[in-house]
């Protein structure tokens, strides 16, 4: 039986979306945002650097 293409009885949903469903709804959103605010954090912080970097070029050029 293909998984995909099963169909359940009661409510017509394909497993697949089931299964879905609740690995979307397990998801620990706090662990996440923190994830997510690391990353703003660390681009931020990447970016200013690189700014300051060219600036430093053209001072010197």
């Amino acid at each position: 039986m293909n998984v995909s293409s099963s169909i359940t009885p009661i409510t017509g949903e394909r497993l697949a979306d089931i299964r879905l469903n609740l690995q979307w709804n397990n998801i620990d959103w706090k662990i996440v945002e923190k994830h997510v605010n690391s990353m703003q954090t660390r681009i931020t912080k990447a970016v200013k650097k690189t700014v300051a970097l060219r600036l430093k070029g053209l001072q010197n050029a």
